[in-house]
């Protein structure tokens, strides 16, 4: 009841929402840095890449605003020390290989720091990039049928509100899956045969990572081995999703790997369970991909920090309501913590 009238009160009282609900500083999420005539060619999938004009103005922007641009660690030492200085980190996960040929020119040539979370299916070259593939088949098929990998779902895709219902759908069916079953979709749904030569085209190779892991203004984080949900398998896999990917990350940089990113990043893919394992491995934070202020690195917080997703199509407006506390209202109340 007291939240719900906190709520109320604050949702009329921007200066209240600035005051309490702005928090120290916030976290944007990238995954892909590409031309716009590459990004448009995707319908759903749009929004995993902004293009580098998009981003120089995005940089900009934050400096208008007054907002320093600054590394994870960096944001985790003012959070710690209570720095009243306003700071936005820029984030990008996954492994893709546009994150050095086009995005490291753009963070040199503004001097902006930038987390990149591996996950190590990517250097590995067995990513299944299930969102991609899905995306695909929809657009060029009437119909899918997921019968055939042990999942009884049909639909029919002739108009383009079957093909949004069945992607939005799937998707979160497929999100929740194990990696066997993004292997079965990707060779017996959609036919698909040549993964690793897609690999070595899309993602960074070992010899990128760590040659991106040596420039000042990089740091890597994990990002698990399969790019899974992990709240949604059982704990043996999401501690070894964690510990190995880790493992071979430092492995291969020869750095100390202490920041993660929950694949998918949606409240339900990251839990206590994964914090007292990220904890246990000596991680310093965990980011999830779900909109809010950063306010806090005591206890379990640091392993639920909050990211929001920024591409060509975010609005300034929506990115000012995120600097003014009204973003962090709107999809987490009054608490100051998303989960």
């Amino acid at each position: 009841m007291i939240k719900r009238i906190k709520t109320s009160i604050y949702s009329r009282n921007s200066r209240l929402t600035k005051r309490f609900l702005s928090g120290k500083g916030f976290i944007f999420l990238l995954h892909r840095v590409l031309p716009d005539e590459e990004r448009i060619k995707y319908t759903w999938n749009k929004g995993l890449a902004i293009s580098p004009e998009k981003l120089e103005e995005w940089v900009l922007f934050f400096r208008s605003k007054k907002m320093d641009v600054i590394s994870l660690d960096e944001a985790l030492v003012r959070c710690e020390n209570n720095d009243r200085r306003n700071f936005v980190v820029i984030t990008l996960d996954d492994g893709y290989k546009d994150n050095l040929t086009i995005g490291l020119p753009l963070f040199k040539k503004f001097n902006i720091p930038v987390t990149i979370y591996i996950s190590t299916c990517f250097p590995n070259n067995k990513t299944i990039y299930w969102w991609y593939f899905l995306e695909e088949f929809i657009l060029n098929n009437n119909s899918i049928d997921l019968n055939c990998i042990g999942l009884d779902i049909t639909f029919r895709c002739e108009s383009v509100e079957e093909k949004n219902k069945a992607y939005n759908y799937i998707r979160e069916v497929l999100r929740r899956a194990d990696y066997a079953t993004h292997v079965n979709f990707a060779y017996k749904v959609c036919g698909l045969s040549d993964l690793e030569g897609l690999n070595k085209k899309l993602n960074l190779s070992w010899g990128e990572v760590k040659e991106l892991s040596e420039e000042p203004l990089v740091t890597i984080g994990a990002h698990t081995m399969h790019h899974v949900s992990l709240a949604n398998q059982k704990e043996e896999l999401a501690k070894a999703e964690i510990l190995q990917s880790k493992s071979e990350i430092e492995s291969k940089i020869n750095k100390k790997v202490v920041h993660f990113a929950y694949p998918y990043g949606s409240l339900d893919d990251g839990s206590k369970r994964e914090f007292f394992i990220l904890k246990k491995a000596g991680f310093k934070s965990a980011v999830f991909n779900h909109p809010g202020s950063f306010f806090s690195v005591d206890g379990e917080d640091k392993f639920k920090i909050p990211r929001m997703g920024l591409t060509d199509e975010t609005s300034k407006r929506k990115v000012v309501d995120l600097f003014e506390g009204k973003v962090h209202l709107n999809f987490n109340g009054v608490n100051k913590t998303i989960c």
